[in-house]
């Protein structure tokens, strides 16, 4: 039927997406109903989840947050390659910005990656990030290891 009667969101996430791809909060939304539908082309949807993720990385490519959100999915799809190629390229993108490196962090653990979200770790804590989650959570599965202090730095602080 038309107009969402059978489905609340009717064609309004492949609308949206048409005009904004990258749209964060309707890709996320998006993948929930193909989840929940248990389907990879969710209704009203013209494409698959994968495909309006791929559209949204060609339409900003630099865009670190669909990467990270299109890395959930494939991880999910246990596509783990593919999934690690995104978080990869949302680690060149971040640069200097801690959040993003905090986040992909987050998303390494949740892969069991450990090593990898300890990197990030590190280096969302070196770039000034106070927040301490992905530290925690790293020490509860026992894989937290103190980031080892520059041999310059550590000359510097002796008395």
């Amino acid at each position: 039927t038309k107009g969402g009667r059978d489905n609340p969101f009717g064609d309004d996430l492949p609308y949206t997406l048409r005009v904004f791809p990258n749209h964060h909060r309707a890709l996320i939304s998006l993948q929930r109903l193909a989840d929940r539908e248990k389907t990879d082309s969710p209704s009203n949807a013209r494409l698959s989840v994968a495909c309006y993720f791929e559209r949204a990385i060609r339409f900003t490519p630099n865009d670190q947050i669909v990467r990270m959100l299109f890395a959930g999915y494939l991880i999910k799809k246990a596509n783990i390659p593919e999934a690690t190629q995104q978080l990869d390229e949302a680690i060149r993108l971040a640069g200097d910005n801690p959040f993003t490196h905090f986040n992909v962090g987050l998303v390494f653990l949740d892969m069991k990656n450990y090593d990898r979200a300890l990197v990030q770790a590190h280096r969302a804590a070196e770039l000034g990030l106070p927040r301490t989650e992905l530290k925690e959570r790293l020490a509860a599965v026992g894989k937290w290891v103190e980031p080892k202090t520059a041999p310059v730095a550590a000359e510097a602080a002796k008395p």
